[in-house]
C-alpha cells in the first residue's frame, strides 16, 4: 500500500509537471520570448559579483540572501524561461508606457534587467535596503532627492528616502524604507501601475507562478 502511494504521488508530480509546461508554453511560446531570454542573459553578463562582503555585512536583511546561498546569486542562468523573461515579454502588449512597481529589489538583479529592457518607463524599486551600489553604479543620480524619519521600532535604523535616477531612458525612482511604514507608502500616493512585481522565491517560471502573471495581462489595454 505504501509503494502503491508512492508511485501515485509520483505520478502526480509528473503531470503536474506536464501542466506546467503546456501552461506556460501556451503563454509564452518560445519562438516569441527568444529574443527577451537571449537580451536578459546579455544584460547579466555584465554584472560578475552583485554584491560586496561590505555592503553584505552592513544592510538589514543581507539584501535577501542567506549566508548558505549567497553565492548563487552570481551563477550563470540557463535559457529556460524566468519570472523576469515573462514579464518583461509581456510588457510589450502594454498600450501605455510602463510604470513599474518592484517591492523586495534585493541586490537589483531582476531591476537591472528590467530597466535595460524597459524605455521610456517610470519605474519605482522598493526595499528596506539602501540601494546595492552593484546596481547605483549603472543609474545617473538627478538632483531629486528627499528622506524622512523611519517609523519607530522597525529594522531600518537610519534614515528613509526617495532617490530619483536617469537610464535607458527610464525615470528611475529608489524608495528605500520598511514597507510597513506608512511615510513610505506616502511618497507614492497618487502614482498608478500596470506593472507590479512582488519578490518571491521563484527561478523558472511554472504555473505555480502564473496567478501573479494574471495581473499583468489584466492591465493589457488599460
Amino acid at each position: 500500500m505504501m509503494m502503491l502511494k508512492q508511485i501515485t504521488s509520483f505520478i502526480g508530480r509528473i503531470n503536474r509537471k506536464v501542466d506546467n509546461f503546456i501552461t506556460v508554453s501556451r503563454l509564452l511560446p518560445r519562438s516569441e520570448i527568444a529574443h527577451v531570454i537571449l537580451f536578459n542573459r546579455e544584460t547579466l553578463k555584465k554584472v560578475n559579483q552583485w554584491i560586496d562582503e561590505e555592503t553584505y555585512n552592513n544592510s538589514v536583511f543581507h539584501y535577501g540572501l542567506p549566508l548558505s546561498s549567497k553565492e548563487l546569486i552570481d551563477r550563470e542562468i540557463n535559457s529556460q524561461i524566468t519570472y523576469t523573461d515573462a514579464i518583461l515579454y509581456l510588457s510589450r502588449f502594454l498600450k501605455k508606457p510602463v510604470n513599474y512597481l518592484e517591492l523586495g529589489v534585493s541586490v537589483g538583479k531582476n531591476f537591472f534587467q528590467a530597466a535595460s529592457f524597459l524605455e521610456n518607463s517610470v519605474m519605482i524599486g522598493f526595499d528596506i535596503e539602501e540601494i546595492n551600489p552593484t546596481l547605483e553604479q549603472f543609474f545617473k543620480k538627478t538632483s531629486y532627492y528627499i528622506e524622512w524619519d523611519t517609523m519607530a521600532n522597525s529594522l531600518k535604523t537610519g534614515k528613509s528616502s526617495l532617490i530619483e535616477y536617469d537610464y535607458h531612458h527610464n525615470q528611475i525612482y529608489y524608495l528605500s524604507g520598511d514597507i510597513f511604514d506608512e511615510n513610505s507608502w506616502k511618497q507614492l500616493s497618487g502614482r498608478k501601475f500596470n506593472k507590479y512585481l512582488s519578490k518571491i522565491n521563484y527561478t523558472h517560471l511554472t504555473t505555480s507562478c502564473l496567478l501573479p502573471l494574471a495581473f499583468c495581462l489584466s492591465s493589457l489595454g488599460n
